[in-house]
């Protein structure tokens, strides 16, 4: 009886650690999917160096990392 115990828990923990694998791969896919839309809708370089340079940023600038698949914008206040 206590061996038929132990051997429902081993199973069902072995089962919990996939269905929690699985949750967290469904949680990132789901979470990830809205990432090529708000990239069609984000400005462009150009654009955002403009909008830094309306609110008044000086030296606005933008430098390109990981072979342009990131960013950065760096503006001076004042």
């Amino acid at each position: 009886m206590q061996k038929d115990h132990e051997k429902e828990t081993r199973v069902h923990r072995m089962f919990a650690g996939i269905a929690g694998r699985y949750d967290l791969l469904n949680t990132l896919m789901t979470a990830n999917r809205y990432l090529p839309n708000s990239l069609t809708h984000f400005p462009s370089r150009r654009e955002v160096l403009a909008i830094y340079a309306a609110v008044g940023l000086k030296s606005a600038r933008c430098h390109d990392l990981m072979m342009g698949m990131v960013t950065v914008f760096v503006g001076t206040k004042g």
